[in-house]
């Protein structure tokens, strides 16, 4: 009986932001910020938690102008098929900024091609723990939303850490490691991405005055929302 009820745990039925349905949510390991699935679409918990913040208080965004950095997964595929304005992009070293590579057009967070005030929503989907200047890269977002357009992304927020740890730098152009190197999966390399910064509950530090910023976090499993790192930021330029 014991077994029966520890592996009933394990399934849960609800309803899927993603796939905008009835479903069965499982327990595939557990490390449930990567292995708590939907059974349809397979999103893991952050995807399902920025589409349904991204619902809550951008319900209008299928007819916006929408761009993703560093896009994969379920989530992406969702926007993707459901905003007719979506666009997404790269960083490739080899290439120049604003090109097309293999049809993936290729940007840097810390230098954007885009013209200013011309996105509503930009997402990025842990990426900013990879980045090395994160406040050269929040001001350039900053610069291409319009007015009253948002920034919604999802990076791992240690809520131990009362202030932002740097993990790497760029010194004279090579990196330098300030701690033991760390890489999490990069779905366009297969050497992983550099983890440049562990945040804490400082992050907010990294944006400007222009910026008013909510942090959401909610853990519903009728949702499909459960598990480590499910912060969802909203930054909105004003």
């Amino acid at each position: 009986m014991g077994a029966d009820n520890q592996e009933s745990s394990k399934v849960n039925s609800g309803y899927c932001p993603i796939c905008e349905k009835e479903t069965y949510f499982y327990e595939k390991g557990n490390w449930l910020r990567d292995e708590y699935l939907c059974l349809y679409c397979h999103s893991i918990p952050r995807e399902r938690a920025l589409v349904h913040v991204l619902n809550q208080f951008e319900n209008n965004w299928r007819n916006l102008i929408i761009h993703e950095s560093s896009p994969g997964g379920a989530s992406a595929d969702y926007l993707k098929n459901n905003c007719k304005s979506y666009t997404d992009s790269h960083f490739f070293p080899n290439i120049n900024l604003g090109e097309y590579y293999n049809g993936v057009r290729c940007e840097n967070l810390e230098s954007l091609t885009f013209d200013s005030e011309s996105i509503d929503i930009f997402i990025t989907q842990d990426v900013f723990e990879h980045v090395m200047n994160p406040i050269e890269a929040f001001k350039e977002i900053e610069r291409v939303l319009k007015i009253g357009g948002v920034h919604i992304f999802t990076v791992p927020i240690y809520t131990k850490l009362d202030k932002t740890v740097q993990r790497a730098r760029i010194v004279n152009n090579e990196v330098e490691h300030i701690l033991e190197p760390d890489y999490h999966g990069n779905p366009i390399d297969k050497n992983g991405s550099l983890v440049t910064y562990e945040y804490g509950l400082d992050i907010t530090k990294f944006f400007s005055n222009a910026i008013s910023t909510t942090i959401y976090l909610e853990k519903n499993r009728q949702l499909g929302l459960d598990g480590e790192f499910l912060h969802v930021l909203i930054c909105r330029k004003n």
